[in-house]
């Protein structure tokens, strides 16, 4: 009998969109996601052989092709930082 991994992001309660996130909040739940996949490693390979160049693959998010750490949020930030 063969045992065929399902990772969690293949799972029907998951949104696909949420892979691709517009904050930090997002990409957050997609890491969480990717943590503890035996297949991570396989996917962000596979993205990066491919030239995938935006989303979440294997818990790490690319944007233009690039890894990036931190999501920030959509807009221009701040030229001067504001007192909290």
């Amino acid at each position: 009998m063969s045992t065929t991994v399902r990772p969690p992001c293949a799972s029907p309660e998951v949104d696909p969109d949420v892979f691709f996130p517009d904050s930090p909040e997002q990409y957050a739940l997609a890491r969480s996601l990717c943590e503890g996949c035996p297949l991570r490693a396989a996917c962000l390979a596979e993205a990066r052989e491919t030239g995938t160049t935006d989303g979440v693959w294997g818990g790490v998010l690319l944007e233009r092709g690039v890894v990036v750490a931190v999501k920030r949020r959509p807009g221009r930030p701040r030229k001067v930082a504001v007192a909290a």
